[in-house]
C-alpha cells in the first residue's frame, strides 16, 4: 500500500522558507564548501575604485566650473549637463554601497539567499542611474563638440549632421533603456521577491546586449570625431598632437566599454551573479569617470595657466629663456582690478624663426601680452580668426 505524504502546516512552511533564505544563494563548484560566516569579498577594490573615481570626477568638474564661470564668465548647456552627470554619478555610487553591504562582490555560494535578494533591489537602482549618467555625459560631450568644431553648421555640415544624429540616437536609446529597467518586473517588488505570487518579469538580456553595443559604438565615435577637425586647425603640428592627446582620454572609455560587455556576457552565462554583477558595476563607474574627464579636458590648459600665473605672483618674478627671446613675468600693479598677470616680451639680438609665424608655444594669446613694436600686429590677426580656433589655446568658445 502506497504511503501518503502529510501536507505541511503553515508553521512548517515558514520554517522551511527561513532555512532556504538563510542558506547559500547558489550551488558551489565541485570541491568548494560554502563559507557563509566570513566570505571573501571585493571591499578593498571597491573602496579604492570609488575613492579614485569620485575624486577625479570631482576635481574635473571643479576645474570646468571654475574655468567657465570665473575665468571665461560664461556657462552653457553642456556645463550644466556635466554637473548634473557628476551629481547622478554620486547617486550611482550610493546604492552601490548598499549592493556591497548586501553581498556584492561575494560568490553566490558564500552568500545567504536573503542577502542576495536584498542586493538585487539596490542593483536595479544602480542600473537605472547608469543609463542616466551615461546619457548626460555623452550628450554634454557632443554639445561641446558642436560648440568647438561646428560653431557655424554651414561651415561643416557633414560633421554637424553626424553629431546631431549620434546625439539624438543616444538620448532615445538610453531613455528607452531606463524605462525598461524601471519596468523590468510588474510589480517591481517581484524583482527581489521571487516568492511573490502573481506578476511577471521580462528577460532583459537583449536590452543588456544592445546597451553594450551602443556603448562601444558611441564611445568610438566620440573618440574619433574630433581628430579630423583638430588636424584642420591652423596651428603647429606639435599643438595638434598635444590637443589630440587631450581628447585621446576617450580610449579609457572604449576599453571599459569592452570590459563591461565582457562581464555582461559573463553574468548571462554564469550563475555567480553576485560577484560578476558587482565587478560589472565597478567597471561602469570607471567608464563614467572617463567620460567626465573627457568632457573637462579642453578646460584644463586654461586652468593650469591661471594657477601658474597665480603661483608666479607668489614666488616672485621669473625669467624664461627661449631661443631668440626672453620672457619676464612681473607682478601686476595693485590697482589692477582684474588680478591677473601680464606677460611682457622683450626680444634679443636674434630673430625668432618658426615657420614665419609666432608660435602659440612662445605666446599664450589667451592672456594679456605686450608685444615688441618690431612685430607687426598683422602677423597675429589670423591666429584668432574664428571661434573654432579657440581650441588652440585649450579653450572652447565662450
Amino acid at each position: 500500500m502506497a504511503s501518503t505524504s502529510t501536507p505541511s502546516t503553515p508553521a512548517q512552511s515558514q520554517v522551511a522558507l527561513q532555512e532556504l533564505l538563510n542558506g547559500p544563494a547558489g550551488k558551489p563548484p565541485t570541491g568548494i564548501k560554502p563559507n557563509l560566516g566570513a566570505p571573501t569579498n571585493l571591499l578593498t577594490a571597491f573602496l579604492v575604485i570609488v575613492v579614485c573615481c569620485q575624486t577625479l570626477a570631482t576635481l574635473a568638474v571643479f576645474v570646468r566650473c571654475f574655468t567657465k564661470y570665473v575665468l571665461r564668465h560664461g556657462v552653457v548647456t553642456e556645463d550644466w549637463l556635466i554637473v548634473l552627470a557628476w551629481a547622478c554619478q554620486i547617486g550611482y555610487t550610493v546604492p552601490g554601497v548598499f549592493v556591497m553591504r548586501n553581498g556584492g562582490g561575494v560568490h553566490m555560494w558564500d552568500l545567504q539567499l536573503k542577502r542576495y535578494l536584498q542586493m538585487l533591489y539596490w542593483a536595479d537602482l544602480v542600473a537605472i542611474m547608469y543609463n542616466i549618467v551615461v546619457c548626460l555625459i555623452k550628450g554634454a560631450i557632443l554639445l561641446q563638440y558642436l560648440r568647438i568644431f561646428v560653431p557655424n553648421p554651414k561651415g561643416n555640415m557633414p560633421l554637424y549632421v553626424v553629431i546631431q544624429v549620434l546625439g539624438w540616437s543616444i538620448f532615445a536609446f538610453y531613455l528607452a533603456n531606463t524605462i525598461v529597467e524601471i519596468a523590468i518586473c510588474i510589480p517591481r517588488k517581484k524583482l527581489w521577491n521571487p516568492f511573490m505570487k502573481g506578476g511577471h518579469c521580462i528577460n532583459v538580456n537583449a536590452s543588456y546586449n544592445a546597451t553594450s553595443v551602443m556603448n562601444i559604438f558611441s564611445d568610438v565615435m566620440i573618440l574619433v570625431l574630433p581628430i579630423v577637425p583638430i588636424w584642420k586647425l591652423q596651428m603647429p603640428r606639435r599643438k595638434k598632437v598635444l590637443t589630440t592627446l587631450f581628447f585621446a582620454v576617450g580610449i579609457i572609455a572604449c576599453v571599459t566599454s569592452v570590459l563591461r560587455t565582457y562581464y555582461v556576457s559573463k553574468v548571462q552565462r554564469s550563475t555567480d551573479n553576485s560577484y560578476n554583477l558587482f565587478v560589472q558595476g565597478l567597471v561602469s563607474l570607471v567608464e563614467m569617470t572617463a567620460g567626465i574627464l573627457i568632457s573637462c579636458m579642453p578646460l584644463v590648459p586654461s586652468f593650469c595657466r591661471y594657477v601658474s600665473s597665480k603661483l608666479s605672483h607668489i614666488t616672485g618674478p621669473t625669467a624664461v629663456n627661449r631661443p631668440g627671446m626672453s620672457v619676464s613675468r612681473k607682478q601686476l600693479s595693485k590697482d589692477d582690478h582684474a588680478g591677473s598677470g601680464i606677460l611682457e616680451a622683450e626680444t634679443n639680438s636674434q630673430t625668432v624663426h618658426e615657420g614665419e609665424h609666432i608660435s602659440l608655444d612662445d605666446f599664450d594669446l589667451g592672456n594679456s601680452i605686450q608685444l615688441p613694436k618690431e612685430w607687426p600686429q598683422s602677423e597675429l590677426d589670423d591666429s584668432r580668426a574664428t571661434r573654432r580656433q579657440d581650441i588652440e589655446a585649450g579653450l572652447p568658445p565662450a
